[in-house]
């Protein structure tokens, strides 16, 4: 019985490749692959007239604002520059000031201080009516 034993753990070179190490390679591969045929159909022209200067201030005069959602660490809600009453008024009439600049996306500051469900009730407000929201990471101290 002990020779049967023994002749089962002799020294024999593996007959298959360890495939833990490519993992890896074929994983970063497979990014690169993606990422450039991603934006394959997009044309971008990133040619500049040399010494051309930026367009004047007056130009960008007449774009609209971004829709910004400011909520301080008191409470304080602004929309804009305006001060609202609370974050209901403020997602209402953000909304409507979004749709008449055809945006689908308004932004939400808030202070760190600031209890998350308001932000969540904001952001699922926006989402229920259809915008998308964007958070500003800045401080607003």
């Amino acid at each position: 019985m002990a020779q049967r034993l023994a002749g089962r753990f002799e020294n024999e070179p593996l007959k298959a490749m360890n495939l833990a190490p490519m993992i890896g390679v074929l994983l970063a591969v497979f990014t690169v692959v993606t990422a450039t045929s991603v934006g394959l159909g997009k044309p971008v022209n990133l040619y500049v007239e040399p010494g051309s200067v930026p367009p004047p201030a007056d130009e960008w005069a007449g774009l609209p604002l971004p829709v910004t959602i400011f909520v301080q660490r008191d409470g304080t809600v602004y929309l804009g520059p305006d001060r609202v009453s609370g974050i209901d008024e403020a997602v209402g009439r953000a909304v409507v000031r979004a749709r008449a600049q055809n945006s689908d996306v308004v932004s939400l500051r808030a202070d760190p201080e600031v209890r998350y469900e308001t932000i969540v009730w904001a952001v699922r407000s926006l989402n229920a009516k259809g915008f998308q929201a964007q958070f500003i990471n800045e401080e607003i101290h």
